[in-house]
């Protein structure tokens, strides 16, 4: 060790510092005076150093090794500008050294073969502010230090170690470095710059073309080292580790590694040991292995950091791990490269990861975990990205645009899932069929390969657009879209291959399997979905020679020559509850099938086409007769050949091909269609009353030949969509489950009418009868009416004719329901009469109750149970007589008089009766009616004048609203016996100068009416005026139909009988007289 190799240069500095502890007795201010020593070019050894200049008393040391001599326990040397050529310098005692600038203070070591600075054990040295360059060392040219060392602001620049490692530092204690550079150092070994046993940390310092063997820059032999805002630039390892070389633990924050190199091993970093990278940016690195990391039986967590344009020539453009464990979070790694020239097949672009350990050639750890990250643009011979051999998790992470000839974004020897990932635009260039594997995202080659909850589109390759498989592949949850293949579009199969919950849409294969190319291998497809996929064979999937089963899957519109969603050849195929729906193909529009048997059931072909035959299904040649039952096949085209074999019988038996029709005219001869499934319908019960249901119940488990089908043992598939209408009432559209469907048919209105199932166009109806039971329409007294009267007739109106039923009715009391009140009750077409059989008590609630099944229409369906709630009025004073009119004893009343006897309250008709009598008890026929508290009497004919009458209104005749009799009443009036006479004439009597034009007017002295007798107006000369005469009220208007003739006498004669007053009393014989004007 260095100290070892120095201890007689240790013994010295201990001899003269007894000397001036023993001086220090006679001069007791010296040593206060030591606690800071400066040194200086201009300097002299002989001087105190307490002084930075000559000072006529004191002035500097000349040397750095003699102020470190002379300055006390835990001093500080303060050292000038200048170079000072020294090297050697033992530091024995806690001191600080502080140079005037960290460029122009130079400490040279003159490449001497001692380290500048040598610190002992258990100290605590500061050093500030200096430059040490030319140190030469075995180890540590220019420090060496087994103490606790804090660097702040230094240039190490052009130290060497020649004997093993640490360039500029070999650390064996606790070192800070802050803010230094490191240029140009050397080691023959390891650490360019330094070799750190112990801890070690790094805060924002620059490392810049340093070289070694191992660690260009930093060796870690043990111990831990830290690395905090630095820069590691242009650092050369002949061997490993480019910038470091890690054997203990390492943490790198927040720090950039560009341009790198490592002849062999990790062109920024090698790591054995524990190493944390955070934050950080590694850039255009250069190694054999490793471009920028290599993890050897390790653990590196690669955290937000960024890998870009890194180069490995071998393997790991960006990271290799060695059965170790490597965690990828939050990062970037983008344009890394496994360099393939001069034909070398490099692996892993940006990760090469692998559990293989070549000390004794076997399989270990080998973990890998890529989290919310991204590998895009990488390039590599195998696997762009990613080469494993180990196992990988990625998550949450993108994988984009790499390339490789195969495996254009992962290579897979081991194990790996990939959940909620991206793998787009992906290539693998390989162009030969001769050439093993492919894949243009992912070469699963003898792995075992889960992908879940992914996107693989737009990747492309020879075989497998986006993934070959020649191992154990699961693709779960994810979409593969718009890739491209010459074989599989999307994946290519040559093992064992399980696609759940999947989507492959638009992909393209130039020949086989649009979607999925499978070659002898295992394929398993469920709850999956292909749509618009093409290919020259197979439009979705191609399989030869393997197992290929399609369960609860849709295959829509894809296009191919043969097979337009699949093509079976010299394979096993089963198809089972799936959708094959709109592809096209010259022939077999959905399957294609030769040299083995195929099986197909409970599932939809519907609307494929053919070009030339098989709309549907084409059978070329099978030893063993294909079995396609229980399947829906409508819509095909040409739908002449719907199923054609060309050799072998098909048992096409029990399908629904869209009709009840025989569908042999579908088929070719060598296909079985003796049997077919007919849509059948029925409603229970088939007659019901109005607003009630009936379960309509549609199937297709009904075979041509009556026999039913059980559902276990085969039905067409779950999800066929059943359209109902009723013309009676309403429906909802229902799916087949189990090869039937139900819907509520829910009556509207009443009649015979149909309930109608449609499927595919095709419609089948069955009988429904909806009645309607009776119903209440109006009840007198309406439900909960007030103050009605005691002797009120009940009467309930129907919506219909009705007839007595099985049940009762019954009228309660409501505080008393154990009761009944006796009635009776009877109907008469629509209308129930109740009456009381004695008058009801006043001022009780009352219900009328008709129970279920006491009425029912003529068709005897029950009415529902009815309540209807009244409370009789509380009254008990009989209606009185307020006013009659004519009053009592009035006289000269007329003869048509309409008799009002009003009342003190509304009234009502009673049980009694009304009379209109003469005074000698002749009765006069009359018509009575109420509205309200008045009662109209009216004479059916004129009465008699002069002649007394009697109205004679009968105790009970009328009652008021509740019920009260009104008492017995007499009105007494005599008819008119006086003539009505003219009061006024106009003109007047014996007028002159009349206009030709006049009306004339007879006022008289009461209302008047036209009698039987006549009126004339007569000329002097006897000639009759033609008139037109009219009254009103008491006036009688006589209107010449033309102009009177002028200078001319006339006289209106008004005859007896001609005018009556109201009460029928001729008015007398009446002459009045006037001439005519002259002019």
């Amino acid at each position: 060790m260095k100290i070892e190799k120095n201890k007689l240069i240790f013994q010295l500095p201990l001899l003269l510092l007894g000397v001036l502890v023993l001086f220090s007795f006679g001069f007791s201010t010296a040593s206060a005076a030591d606690t800071s020593i400066y040194v200086s070019t201009q300097g002299n050894n002989s001087w105190d150093g307490q002084s930075a200049v000559w000072n006529t008393t004191s002035g500097p040391k000349a040397t750095i090794s003699n102020a470190t001599g002379t300055v006390a326990e835990n001093g500080t040397v303060y050292i000038a500008n200048g170079t000072y050529n020294e090297s050697g310098i033992n530091i024995n005692i806690n001191m600080n050294i502080i140079g005037e600038s960290q460029q122009n203070t130079i400490i040279n070591g003159t490449n001497s073969g001692n380290s500048i600075f040598i610190i002992a054990s258990g100290l605590n040295v500061t050093i500030n502010n200096l430059t040490l360059t030319q140190g030469q060392s075995d180890n540590g040219g220019a420090i060496y230090t087994e103490g606790t060392t804090t660097l702040t602001n230094c240039n190490f620049e052009n130290n060497l170690a020649y004997g093993w490692g640490g360039g500029a530092i070999y650390n064996q204690g606790t070192m800070t470095l802050t803010n230094c550079n490191f240029e140009n150092n050397q080691a023959y070994g390891i650490g360019g710059a330094i070799e750190s046993h112990g801890t070690l940390n790094i805060t924002k310092c620059d490392f810049t073309n340093n070289s070694a063997f191992d660690g260009g820059c930093i060796s870690i032999e043990s111990g831990s080292v830290n690395i905090k805002d630095s820069t590691f630039t242009g650092n050369t390892a002949t061997n490993n580790g480019g910038a470091i070389y890690n054997g203990g633990t390492l943490t790198v924050t927040n720090s950039t590694l560009n341009n790198n190199t490592a002849t062999t091993n990790g062109g920024a970093i090698i790591s054995f040991g524990t190493l944390e990278v955070v934050s950080s940016t590694l850039t255009s690195n250069t190694a054999n292995y490793g471009g920028a990391i290599e993890n050897r039986k390790g653990t590196v967590a690669l955290t937000n950091s960024t890998l870009n344009n890194n180069t490995a020539t071998t393997n790991g453009g960006a990271i290799i791990s060695y059965y170790g464990t490597l965690t990828v979070t939050n990062s970037t790694l983008n344009n890394n490269t496994a360099a393939t020239s001069g034909g070398a097949k490099t692996s892993g672009g940006a990760i090469y990861n692998t559990a293989y350990n070549e000390y004794d050639d076997s399989y270990s750890n080998g973990s890998l975990t890529v989290t919310n990250s991204t590998l895009n643009n990488n390039t590599a011979y195998y696997g762009g990205a990613i080469y494993n051999d180990g196992t990988i998790t990625i998550d949450n992470s993108t994988l984009t645009g790499n390339t490789a000839s195969t495996g254009g974004a992962i290579f897979n020897y081991g194990t790996i899932t990939i959940d909620y990932s991206t793998l787009n635009n992906n290539i693998a260039t390989t162009d030969s069929p001769f050439n093993s594997y492919d894949g243009g995202a992912i070469c699963n080659a003898k792995g075992a390969l889960n992908v879940t909850n992914s996107t693989l589109n737009n990747n492309t390759a020879y075989y497998g657009g986006a993934i070959i498989n020649d191992g154990n592949l699961t693709v779960t949850n994810s979409t593969l879209t718009d890739n491209t293949a010459n074989y599989g579009g999307a994946i290519c199969n040559e093992e064992l291959l399980t696609v759940t919950n999947s989507t492959l849409n638009n992909n393209t294969a130039t020949t086989y399997g649009g979607a999925i190319s499978s070659f002898s291998g295992t394929l398993n497809v469920t709850n999956s979905t292909f749509t618009g996929n093409t290919a020259n064979y197979g439009g979705a999937i191609w399989n030869e020679k393997g197992l290929l089963t399609v369960t609860n899957s849709t295959l829509n519109n894809n296009t191919a020559n043969y097979g337009g969603a699949i093509l079976n050849v010299y394979g096993s195929l089963t198809v089972t509850n799936s959708t094959l729906t709109g592809n096209t193909a010259n022939y077999g529009g959905a399957i294609y099938s030769g040299y083995n048997s195929f099986n197909v059931t409970g599932s939809a072909l519907n609307n494929n086409t053919a070009r030339i035959n098989g709309g549907a299904i084409y059978n070329y040649y099978s030893d063993v007769n294909p079995v396609v039952n229980f399947n829906q096949i409508v819509g095909n085209s040409p739908n002449t050949i719907v199923i054609y074999s060309k050799t072998g019988t098909v048992d096409a038996t029990l399908n629904w091909w869209g009709s009840n029709d025989n569908p042999s005219g579908n088929v070719n001869d060598n296909v079985n269609v003796t049997s077919w499934l007919i849509l059948s319908i029925t409603a229970d019960p088939t007659s019901i009353l109005n607003g009630s249901n009936s379960t309509v119940t549609v199937d297709l488990l009904h075979a041509n030949n009556e026999t039913i089908q059980d559902p276990t043992n085969g039905h067409v598939p779950d999800g066929i969509l059943i359209n109902f209408t009723g013309t009676l009432g309403t429906l909802n559209s229902s799916t087949l489950q189990n090869g039937q469907a139900t819907s509520i048919f829910t009556a509207k209105s009443a009649g015979t009418g149909s309930i109608t199932a449609t499927i595919n166009n095709y419609s089948v109806s069955t009988p429904i009868t909806v009645r309607t039971p009776p119903t209440v329409t109006v009840i007198d007294p309406a439900n909960n009416t007030v103050n009605v009267a005691i002797n009120k007739v009940i009467k309930v109106t129907f919506n219909e004719p009705i007839k007595a039923g099985t049940g009762w009715i019954e009228l309660v009391k409501n505080n008393d329901t154990s009761v009944s009140i006796p009635i009776t009750w009877n109907i008469s077409g629509n209308v129930l009469t109740v009456t009381t059989n004695s008058t009801l008590a006043h001022g009780v609630g009352y219900r009328l109750l008709i129970h279920t099944g006491s009425i029912t229409n003529l068709a005897s369906d029950n009415v529902a149970a009815y309540v209807s709630r009244f409370t009789t009025s509380s009254d008990v004073t009989a209606p009185t007589v307020k006013t009659v009119d004519p009053a009592n004893n009035a006289v000269n009343v007329a003869a048509d008089k309409v008799i009002k006897v009003t009342f003190n309250e509304a009234i009502a008709k009673g049980t009694g009766w009304i009379e209109l009598t003469t005074s000698n008890g002749t009765v006069v026929p009359s018509t009575f009616s109420i509205s309200g508290n008045v009662l109209t009497i009216k004479a059916n004919s004129t009465l008699t004048h002069g002649v007394k009458y009697n109205v004679l209104i009968h105790t009970g005749s009328v009652t008021d609203l509740a019920g009260n009799n009104v008492a017995g009443y007499v009105s007494r009036f005599t008819v008119d016996t006086i003539a009505p006479t003219v009061k006024t004439v106009n003109p007047t009597n014996n007028a002159a100068n009349i206009a030709t034009n006049k009306v004339i007017e007879v006022t008289f002295n009461e209302a008047i009416t036209k009698g039987t007798g006549w009126i004339e107006l007569v000329a002097s000369n006897g000639t009759s005026v033609t008139i037109n005469s009219t009254t009103n009220g008491n006036v009688l208007t006589i209107t010449p139909t033309s102009a009177l003739s002028k200078r001319t006498h006339y006289s209106l004669l008004i005859h007896t009988g001609s005018v009556t007053d109201l009460a029928g009393n001729n008015v007398a014989s009446y002459v009045t007289r006037f001439t005519t004007t002259t002019t």
